[in-house]
C-alpha cells in the first residue's frame, strides 16, 4: 500500500490545523471512527487476504469562520484536516492488488466499498466541536488532485444528526488504489492533545475567486511562515465556504522540497 510522502502530510496538517500564538496543535482523530468491521471488508475484498481498518475521516478541523487559518497561524477556524489516513487511504474493504509495472495506470485494482466497513454503535459522538463536514448532506463531494499523480475523492452517503457515512477513494494515475466506506462523527471531541511551540507567523492575503470545474469558488488567502525543528516551510492556502470541507488549493515550499501545488480542487458537488 502506498501513502503519501511524509512531508505532503505534514503540509496539509499545518494548512488545515494553524498555530495559536506560536503553539501548533496536533489535531485528534481518534474519535473520527469506530473499528471496521472486519466480516464486511472481507466481502468487499477482492483479495482473498483482508486486515482490519481504523481509517479515519480524511478531513477535519473546525467550520470556516469569518477568516482562514494558514499553516502557520491564526485562529483554526477552517477546516479540511488532512489525517494521517492521507484521507481516502485505507488498508482493507478495497481489494487492492498490484501487478506489473507500478506506475503505470493499470497496476491497481481495487473495489468500493458496498457497505459501511464499520457500524454506526462503534463510532464516539461524544464531541461537541463543529468542523469543516459538520453541516454536510448527502450527495457533498470533493476530488482533489495531489502531487506525483493522485487523487482524492470524499463524498457523504449518508449521515445522521450525529454521524457522516463517508466514502473515501484514492487513485493513482487514474486507477484505483485504495477506498474506505466509513461512519465517523459528525463533530469532534475539544483538543486536549500535546501542543507543540514552535515559530510560527501568518497572514491575511485577501479574497481571491478561482474557477474550479467552471464554477466561481471565492477563497480566503493566507500565507504562514513556520518553522519546526529548524526548518522552514511556507505554505499557502486558499479556502472557501462554498466547498465541502473548505480545502481548495495548498502551496509549500520548504523542508528540502521545492515550491509546488501540494493539494488542489478539481471537481466537488454542494447540494
Amino acid at each position: 500500500m502506498r501513502h503519501l510522502p511524509k512531508f505532503v502530510l505534514g503540509v496539509l496538517a499545518l494548512a488545515a490545523s494553524g498555530c495559536q500564538n506560536g503553539e501548533f496543535k496536533m489535531p485528534d482523530f481518534s474519535s473520527w471512527t469506530g473499528e471496521a468491521d472486519t466480516n464486511k471488508a472481507d466481502a468487499n475484498s477482492s483479495s482473498s487476504s483482508t486486515s482490519s481498518t481504523s481509517s479515519t475521516s480524511s478531513t477535519g478541523g473546525s467550520s470556516t469562520g469569518s477568516s482562514s487559518s494558514s499553516s502557520t497561524g491564526g485562529s483554526s477556524s477552517s477546516g479540511g484536516g488532512m489525517s494521517d489516513s492521507s484521507s481516502a487511504d485505507s488498508s482493507s474493504g478495497a481489494g487492492m492488488s498490484s501487478g506489473g509495472d507500478s506506475s503505470g495506470a493499470g497496476a491497481y485494482a481495487a473495489q468500493e466499498p458496498t457497505e459501511p466497513q464499520n457500524t454506526k454503535d462503534s463510532v464516539d459522538v461524544s464531541g461537541t466541536e463543529s468542523w469543516a463536514w459538520s453541516d454536510a448532506k448527502v450527495g457533498w463531494m470533493v476530488r482533489h488532485k495531489m502531487q506525483g499523480g493522485m487523487e482524492m475523492v470524499q463524498e457523504v452517503k449518508d449521515l445522521d444528526d450525529k454521524r457522516l457515512l463517508m466514502l473515501n477513494k484514492t487513485y493513482m494515475n487514474g486507477s484505483l488504489l485504495s477506498a474506505s466506506l466509513m461512519w465517523s462523527a459528525r463533530y469532534m471531541k475539544k483538543y486536549e492533545g500535546e501542543v507543540v511551540k514552535t515559530d510560527c507567523t501568518s497572514e491575511e492575503l485577501g479574497d481571491e475567486t478561482l474557477t474550479i470545474a467552471g464554477k466561481s469558488v471565492k477563497c480566503k488567502v493566507t500565507r504562514g511562515t513556520c518553522t519546526i525543528n529548524g526548518e522552514k516551510t511556507i505554505t499557502k492556502s486558499w479556502m472557501s465556504d462554498d466547498v465541502p470541507g473548505t480545502m481548495v488549493k495548498v502551496e509549500s515550499e520548504g523542508a528540502g522540497q521545492a515550491k509546488g501545488v501540494v493539494m488542489e480542487l478539481v471537481d466537488f458537488k454542494k447540494t
